[in-house]
């Protein structure tokens, strides 16, 4: 008989109380030399920016790590929890991603699953020249699903994971743009730099912006104000180098980008795009964080209910008082920290009372979550009237 454990299947408080999760744990791989208190491939967690200077990761020495720290917690704030761990300026992305082994899973595997979202910063020497694989200076399609493979195995330990890669040395003149859709859902890449010339994505940037939004709110959401006073691409060029066909051409392959809008000051985030087939429910990322608070939140309720006694019914069937518990403290934990935060629009939660439970020793319980909808467009109808005819 298998070891008793808790299996949540996602679909395309036993004491009262709700459990409490981190929606906005951040960790990030970054390039440099090692610091005088932190060597090489070593994790380490941070909670501001004098935290890495006191690991002596500083601007003297550190220029492209501390810029990256910097900008993530000019949208934190002090106080956001980040993991870090640096690598050398030579390690290709998808060393990164090696599975076990790699700099991206030793950060999880210190963090001991509390990281929900995690970001390449791959800052390069002076004088690199990049080896082109399309449209970047590496194979997107084979590191996203490297990626990917990580993310999914820290869904499995029930500490589920989104990832953004650097896109790095976008292509220029822009030529040959494809989709780089598919089935990577837990996977992002943003082309966006906050200054012209810079040929790595503003990483920190994006993903403090993350952290500091709950989970079902979009990181393009045009409201929460601009990501940067100015926007270019990782090709060098400002985004007025760009035709708006250019920059559609890229948004509709998959790539997260930076546009403007007229009339408003500043650089936007175009979309909060996955690398995701059209056809999935988890082309965004806030639907995917959306999904991945409900499985942490299913997880550390349901834990506590392994191995428990259920009464059993002379027909065999559960107790109806115990399908209303197992029921009700899922149901309760959701609409307290989901619903009641504004994550989702509504819970359901169903158990079917005629399961056998005396042969399996298994109880399925089905969650269905309404999300909330998003403004991807807002077509206005205008037009002259005349009240008097």
């Amino acid at each position: 008989m298998a070891l008793p454990g808790v299996q949540i299947n996602v679909s395309d408080g036993a004491l009262g109380r709700t459990t409490v999760t981190d929606d906005g744990v951040a960790a990030m791989v970054l390039t440099g030399i090692a610091a005088s208190g932190l060597a090489l491939n070593v994790p380490a967690r941070i909670y501001s920016l004098s935290d890495a200077a006191t690991l002596g990761i500083a601007v003297a020495t550190h220029p492209y790590a501390y810029g990256q720290i910097s900008d993530f917690y000019s949208k934190t704030g002090v106080g956001a929890e980040l993991w870090i761990i640096l690598v050398a300026e030579a390690t290709t992305h998808a060393a990164v991603f090696t599975a076990t082994t790699g700099p991206m899973q030793k950060l999880l595997d210190a963090a001991q699953g509390r990281v929900t979202i995690a970001a390449t910063a791959l800052g390069r020497a002076v004088g690199y020249t990049p080896t082109m694989t399309g449209l970047l200076d590496y194979d997107l399609v084979a590191v996203a699903t490297l990626a990917q493979a990580v993310a999914n195995g820290q869904t499995a330990k029930f500490s589920p994971l989104r990832v953004v890669l650097d896109g790095s040395y976008l292509v220029t003149p822009l030529t040959g743009v494809v989709s780089v859709k598919g089935a990577n859902d837990r996977v992002g890449v943003f082309l966006g730099v906050t200054e012209s010339g810079k040929r790595t994505a503003s990483m920190g940037m994006f993903l403090g912006a993350l952290a500091a939004i709950p989970v079902h709110q979009s990181i393009a959401r045009v409201k929460t104000g601009m990501f940067s006073a100015n926007g270019a691409l990782t090709s060098g060029l400002p985004l007025s180098g760009y035709s708006d066909a250019q920059l559609g051409s890229l948004h509709d392959a998959g790539y997260m980008i930076l546009r403007s809008f007229q009339g408003l000051q500043g650089a936007f985030i175009s979309k909060d795009l996955t690398l995701a087939s059209d056809t999935s429910d988890y082309t965004s990322i806030a639907l995917g964080r959306t999904m991945d608070k409900a499985i942490r939140l299913a997880y550390q309720t349901y834990v506590l209910e392994l191995n428990d006694t259920v009464e059993i019914s002379s027909d065999g069937k559960l107790l109806p008082t115990k399908v209303s518990y197992i029921e009700d403290v899922i149901r309760r934990t959701l609409n307290q920290r989901m619903v009641a935060e504004g994550n989702c629009s509504a819970v359901n939660v169903s158990v079917d009372p005629n399961q056998n439970v005396l042969s399996t020793e298994m109880i399925k319980v089905v969650v269905k979550i309404t999300p909330l909808g998003y403004l991807g467009s807002i077509v206005v109808e205008l037009g002259f009237f005349n009240p008097s005819n």
